[in-house]
């Protein structure tokens, strides 16, 4: 009343405050960005998710692109053209000013030239490699090899490599690379695939000012391959696509403020014609259009302000305001609109704000209390819940306040209401009072045909529904893991502490041990970082078992005399052998060839430093992480490794679905049973709304289980949702029911009430429908799920509580 009061004694000091929150709430506006913050989207509830979401961290910083040219399904190329037109793409992008470098050989930036990076780097067979290319014995065969390739024509810049690694290290360096680091494999010439048929380019982008979701740099990279395209295969035999965290943030919010548009004007056109067709007033349907959109842009104000960057699912909250919000000013402008049949302006005002401001004020609290549940319970939709939650409570201040307001100034111009659908609801009324005895029966036997064809719930939790469906850098990371041979899954080993040395010496460890694991079979392969980045003591005790197995001095001087024994000058190769005799125990590779592999396995926040592998399973994944975990290494003190993946993820998720669910539904019961004991305290009219709140969840739940549909998070968000929606149609039905002090007939109920509830429920049925048509699956599956729990919500409240009322009343309810 005190809200309601202030609109009518001060409309045009309550407009005004309303104008100046919006104009208040306009830089934030300008702040708010959509953001791809793919660790966000991930439950922390359990050691495997918390490790993902580290791994998401990593992930998200790497800043390289990645580009696939693929031969096109159904064509064939000739020998060489994939590499033909490989390096014409990776030569052009390179020449952009965004761009740092571009390279798809592993040759290219590889310290080749400098054969005594393999002391740095090598693994244990590398070792034994090494061993064997220093063996004296083999000198004389080796130099022999050596005059063979230089005694013909030969190419300038392969001399060079030859006078720069006559003992030919860099075969050895490349192996051990490609041991290491099997994505990268395939061919041993190029970043391409086993089958022959794509490589991927490295692109390593500038950092660019002023360019945000990176779309300046998408959009150069996409002319650069567009045209070389068009050039090198005017036939169509390849397609070329780019992915990346870059990539995908450009394309991922490019979609999603799209489709925000689209399916908040659809949504929103759908609510004002339904408005418009039951209450046939320009006036009132202006009011609605004016008021409705106030509380979005004040929710997206304050989400610039506080929280800067919003996922893209968490745009759906818009959709869900429209279909939410107008229900408070739907049974507001109509009981206005009734009551001005007999009274003026102001007291109809205030005779509308008596009648129906409490339930607006405590179905706007039991909404926004399931959203904000549900921004607790599920953070894959905590942003949506959060938003939608703040906006609801923001819109009921607003409808309390600013309709009352512009009711007064409008006066007589708003006329009253004669009503669409009133004699249709009376006689709905009628025969609900009639029949409520076989409505009731109806009910239970649907309830108890369910429960008799149900079979267990199936739960599921995926967390593949981040990536709209449809976007080319999806298509490109799927045809990466096909091409690549990582179809089947991958899990991550995340090596973590604040000793960058530490975590080095672990990640090593991880890689030995792995590597024993590949070449038993038990795992397919890995990538790991130790190939090219070992800790620096793994480095030093590699080298100093390769000192006491070789005499460096004694082999390379047998290595001279051999040269000098087939005819090479005594001084061709001295500068190379003289480096060798002495190398370094540490040598720091190439940065520009390392950065993309350091990006992607490599992160450091807040002073600690996540090592990241990739294992690829021969066999099913939780097989192979239970394998990982039986052999896992001894770590030092300070270091932690956990095994992590999207399966054992979802597994972890869908476990805590299937132990939460029984649980959330006994507490919501509970919850609903003291709130509308303390709402009304009468013990009939409490069972008058607890039951069909009750019957409608048991549905809602058994329709899932005797249909076979999996129980999702979204389906959890569904349930809340007929929560929110069941109470407010519920109270607002009682609250029109026991107005004027005391119990208005069934018929001025359903009249009034139930035509309300029709239309916020069709209403919202529009709102929430545009959002099965999502590009997100994840805001499609809580499209789907919506609709089900709204029409259940309806049936239960223009149905069942009415046919309650009718029964209980033939017992002469005591008055409240």
């Amino acid at each position: 009343m005190w809200l309601g009061e202030l609109g009518i004694s001060r409309p045009v000091l309550v407009v005004a405050a309303l104008a100046g929150l919006l104009l208040c709430s306009l830089p934030g506006l300008a702040r708010l960005q959509v953001a791809t913050d793919l660790s966000a989207l991930i439950p922390a509830q359990s050691e495997a998710a918390q490790a993902l979401a580290m791994v998401a961290e990593s992930i998200e910083g790497s800043e390289a692109v990645y580009g696939l040219l693929e031969v096109a399904p159904g064509q064939s190329v000739g020998e060489g053209e994939l590499e033909r037109v490989g390096e014409r793409l990776a030569g052009e992008l390179a020449g952009s000013s965004r761009i740092a470098a571009s390279r798809w050989r592993p040759g290219d930036g590889l310290p080749s030239r400098d054969p005594r990076a393999i002391f740095a780097v090598m693994d244990d067979q590398a070792l034994e490699d090494v061993v064997e290319r220093f063996n004296p014995d083999s000198m004389p065969d080796r130099a022999m090899g050596l005059r063979r390739m230089m005694g013909g024509p030969m190419d300038l810049e392969l001399g060079d490599w030859l006078r720069s690694d006559p003992l030919l290290l860099g075969e050895i360096f490349g192996a051990h690379v490609g041991r290491g680091l099997n994505r990268v494999g395939g061919a041993a010439d190029g970043f391409s695939s086993a089958d022959g048929r794509a490589l991927v380019i490295i692109i390593d982008p500038l950092e660019v000012a002023d360019d945000p979701f990176h779309e300046k740099l998408a959009g150069e990279l996409s002319r650069i391959s567009e045209r070389v395209m068009a050039d090198v295969d005017p036939d169509g035999h390849f397609r070329f696509g780019l992915t990346g965290s870059r990539i995908q943030a450009w394309q991922i919010s490019s979609a999603s403020r799209s489709e925000a548009a689209l399916l908040s004007m659809v949504s929103l056109v759908f609510v004002l014609l339904l408005y418009l067709g039951f209450y046939r007033s320009l006036t009132s349907l202006l009011l609605v259009l004016g008021l409705l959109p106030v509380a979005v842009f004040l929710t997206l104000g304050w989400a610039g302000f506080c929280l800067v960057a919003i996922n893209p699912l968490a745009l759906g909250f818009v959709a869900m305001v429209f279909g939410l919000g107008i229900d408070p000013a739907i049974h507001l402008i109509s009981r206005y609109r009734a009551d001005r049949i007999e009274l003026e302006p102001v007291e109809a005002a205030r005779a509308a704000i008596r009648a129906v401001g409490p339930a607006v004020v405590l179905a706007t609290l039991t909404t926004s209390s399931a959203l904000l549940l549900l921004a607790v319970l599920d953070p894959v939709q905590g942003q949506v819940g959060l938003l939608a939650g703040v906006a609801v409570a923001t819109n009921a201040l607003v409808m309390l306040t600013g309709l009352p307001a512009l009711w007064v100034l409008l006066g007589a111009r708003l006329s009253p209401d004669p009503g669409l659908g009133i004699a249709s609801s009376r006689r709905l009324a009628g025969w609900l009072r009639r029949n409520s005895t076989a409505v009731l029966a109806l009910a239970l036997a649907s309830c108890m045909a369910l429960a008799a064809f149900s079979s267990p719930p199936i739960y599921e939790a995926t967390l593949r529904g981040f990536q709209p469906v449809g976007l080319d850098s999806e298509r490109v990371q799927r045809a990466l893991e096909e091409h690549f041979g990582e179809e089947n899954g991958e899990l991550f080993v995340l090596c973590r502490g604040s000793d960058q040395q530490a975590v080095l010496e672990a990640n090593d460890r991880w890689a030995e041990r792995l590597a024993e694991l590949r070449e038993t079979g038990r795992i397919a392969g890995y990538d790991s970082l130790a190939a090219i980045h070992p800790a620096e003591a793994t480095a030093r005790t590699r080298y100093e078992r390769l000192r006491s197995r070789v005499d460096l001095g004694e082999s390379l001087q047998a290595f001279r005399t051999a040269l000098s024994s087939v005819g090479f000058a005594p001084g061709a190769f001295e500068d190379a052998l003289s480096s060798l005799e002495r190398p370094p125990e540490q040598l720091s590779l190439d940065a520009d060839w390392t950065r993309w592999l350091e990006q992607r396995y490599m992160n450091r926040v807040d002073g600690e430093l996540s090592v990241l592998t990739r294992v690829f399973p021969s066999a099913d994944l939780l097989s192979t992480a239970e394998l990982l975990e039986l052999n896992a290494p001894e770590l030092t003190t300070g270091v932690s490794s956990r095994i992590t993946g999207v399966e054992l993820v979802e597994r972890d998720a869908m476990l805590l679905l299937e132990h939460r669910l029984p649980r959330l539904l006994l507490l919501i019961s509970m919850g609903l049973l003291i709130v509308l004991a303390l709402a009304y305290r009468a013990p009939t009219l409490v069972l008058s709304a607890f039951l069909p709140l009750l019957l409608s969840l048991t549905v809602f739940v058994l329709a899932h289980c005797a249909l076979g549909s999996v129980v999702t998070p979204f389906t959890l968000a569904g349930l809340l949702l007929l929560i929110g929606v069941g109470v407010d149609d519920h109270l607002f039905m009682l609250a029109h029911y026991l107005s004027d002090g005391g119990r208005r007939s069934l018929e001025e109920t359903m009249a009034g009430a139930g035509r309300a509830i029709l239309v916020t429920t069709i209403t919202s049925l529009s709102a929430f429908s545009v959002l099965a048509f999502s590009q997100f699956e994840p805001l499609a599956r809580f499209g789907r799920s919506a609709g089900l729990a709204l029409a259940l919500a309806f049936v239960a409240s223009v149905m069942v509580l009415p046919a309650l009322l009718a029964r209980f009343e033939k017992n002469d309810l005591e008055s409240v």
